[in-house]
């Protein structure tokens, strides 16, 4: 078996077609898996210790205090790799004009940093409600986005795929809903100006061989992509897709 690094890749396709790879992650090591980018970040977590290295004196002596306080301290590592993603972002998005741009963003992961009411960061929040600030967080990031790409002239002509690797694993218990396997994959092509729900029964394991169709030019417009969908329909895993 071939390591990851060495492994095919859909961004190496996207370079193989004539186009740029860029990545900003979270978590996983990407730019030391994928070292044939155009462009990369990362930011793995980190609960405990110091970024003495990368923050410099002072801030690595107030995170060996706050290492006592591993709640708050959580929160402010959070708060920063949001900051300093939403950034690196805001770059990738509007970088060259064919290829390929993926973007594993933190939001809305746990722990809960965002207040919606206040419009503001928070250190203080821990019940499962905050779940639902963390997504309005997304939402305000999503947005900024579109509007960076929209700035640079590249939301019109730019297919847009927006998923999430995992189901929605904070749900209340007063709603009182039974788990929902489903996650959220919406698909936005080329100048489209209106949408449409895909109903049948889909596996979200298709995405690579959609970007690689994308990547390739075989989706031109709305109709193309249902039909795509419709021919692989009925996977094990059920989901829903808006196009």
């Amino acid at each position: 078996e071939l390591p990851w690094s060495e492994a095919p890749n859909i961004l190496e396709t996207a370079q193989d077609l004539g186009g740029a790879a860029v990545l900003t992650g979270w978590y996983h090591p990407y730019c030391r898996l994928f070292r044939e980018l155009d462009a990369c970040s990362s930011y793995p977590t980190r609960t405990v210790g110091s970024r003495g290295r990368h923050t410099g004196f002072w801030r690595a002596l107030l995170d060996q205090q706050l290492a006592l306080i591993p709640y708050v301290n959580l929160r402010i590592r959070q708060i920063d790799i949001v900051e300093e993603q939403l950034a690196d972002a805001q770059r990738a998005v509007t970088l060259g004009d064919r290829g390929l741009v993926f973007l594993h963003l933190i939001v809305p992961h746990t722990p809960w940093i965002w207040d919606d009411e206040s419009d503001e960061f928070t250190l203080t929040r821990f019940d499962h409600d905050g779940y639902y600030d963390n997504i309005a967080l997304m939402d305000r990031v999503l947005g900024d986005l579109r509007g960076r790409m929209e700035e640079a002239g590249k939301w019109d002509g730019t297919s847009v795929l927006f998923l999430s690797d995992h189901i929605m694993r904070y749900r209340p218990d007063y709603l009182h809903e039974p788990d929902d396997p489903r996650i959220p994959f919406i698909l936005k092509l080329p100048g489209q100006r209106s949408g449409t729900s895909f109903d049948q029964p889909l596996s979200a394991m298709i995405t690579h061989d959609l970007l690689e169709a994308l990547l390739r030019g075989e989706l031109k417009d709305q109709e193309d992509a249902l039909a795509w969908l419709s021919a692989r329909a009925g996977a094990s895993e059920i989901g829903r897709a808006h196009v």
